[in-house]
């Protein structure tokens, strides 16, 4: 998809549904690199910044790791404000490595319309992560492996390998 610039009509704040638009692909945003694992400090950076090459003052984030809220100003002195709340949380350094090159693409040159920021939102949505089995596998042979290297006996080694089965 091509680097498309705002019409002039799309991009004035005067337009709510604009800015609650912005307002919520950032919280997808937020939540995604909440749900991924990314540190709390660097999800409220990054939001402000993208909400900053939007255009907004008074930008300010707020994240936990189970929560983020977003409030900013538009040039009407309107404010908009939202939460969501992150129940499922994780580990995934890929979808972190695409969601910061996402940011560093919509802060920098000129600004990129709300339809760029969804679409790719959407692709690293997409992104697969390891299947069940995969999972499963990997599981079991750590646990045999921890159990081998901390000097179990074949027995032993078997039932890590079952419990881990069980567990995951």
């Amino acid at each position: 998809m091509a680097d498309a610039i705002l019409p002039a009509e799309e991009g004035r704040s005067a337009d709510i549904s604009y800015n609650y638009r912005l307002l919520d692909l950032c919280l997808r945003f937020g939540t995604k690199m909440l749900a991924s694992g990314a540190e709390t400090s660097r999800v409220e950076d990054s939001v402000i910044r993208i909400l900053g090459a939007y255009g907004k003052k008074s930008c300010s984030a707020f994240a936990i790791p189970t929560l983020l809220l977003i409030t900013f100003q538009d040039e009407d002195e309107s404010i908009f404000t939202s939460s969501r709340r992150i129940v499922n949380r994780g580990t995934d350094f890929h979808r972190l490595d695409s969601l910061n090159s996402l940011s560093r693409a919509l802060c920098t040159g000129e600004r990129k319309s709300l339809d760029f920021f969804s679409s790719h939102l959407e692709d690293i949505a997409a992104i697969v992560n390891y299947s069940r089995p995969v999972l499963l596998i990997a599981a079991v042979f750590v646990a045999m492996g921890f159990a081998y290297v901390f000097g179990s006996n074949i027995q032993d080694i078997l039932i890590a390998g079952g419990v881990a089965c069980g567990m995951k």
